[in-house]
């Protein structure tokens, strides 16, 4: 059997896969992994870029993909119940003065973060409503991908705030009862 094709299906075929590879090369250029890592301040940053992650922050890195998922370089649960149970044993070596103080001022800056948020949260919304372009909704999506995972990071932030005052509030009032 002979192929015989025309110069018409030939230009045809040529042009069907460099419109394939174009496509394929942009959707790669999509698909992005980002680096969420927390610096010597407590801010929580997020990069593009692994190098720009200071070298003792890169192993409790997240890595991030395109639908805003860890792959797996989180910190498991076993690793937060130790660093909680290593937050408590600090906080047992306080005075309960120095730890009330502690306790207020984790409890003020967490009330600046979530000023600052909402602040977030309202340019983000404003930025929706300007949206035009593919790009530009993109770039919405992805602000809105990383505002939500630092609300999530603040939510968890309050919990164990709240958990801290009430194991502080616990322990005050055993001390009082002992001592009746």
């Amino acid at each position: 059997m002979k192929f015989n094709m025309n110069y018409r299906q030939f230009v045809k075929i040529i042009f069907f896969n460099i419109f394939f590879i174009m496509f394929i090369c942009s959707y790669s250029q999509l698909y992005a992994q980002f680096y969420k890592y927390v610096d010597e301040n407590g801010v929580t940053v997020f990069t593009d870029d692994l190098s720009q992650v200071p070298k003792p922050s890169r192993e409790k890195a997240e890595v991030l993909d395109e639908n805003n998922s860890t792959n797996g370089n989180t910190p498991t649960d076993q690793q937060q119940e130790k660093e909680t149970e290593k937050q408590q044993t600090d906080n047992n070596k306080l005075t309960d003065d120095e730890l009330r103080t502690q306790l207020e001022k984790k409890k003020n800056d967490l009330a600046q973060e979530r000023e600052a948020m909402d602040n977030e949260r309202e340019e983000i919304l404003k930025a929706e409503k300007a949206v035009r372009t593919k790009k530009a909704r993109i770039e919405y999506k992805k602000n809105a991908k990383e505002f939500n995972q630092k609300m999530e990071s603040f939510n968890k932030k309050q919990e164990a705030l709240t958990k801290e005052v009430t194991e502080f509030n616990n322990k005050i009032n055993n001390s009082k009862k002992n001592e009746e």
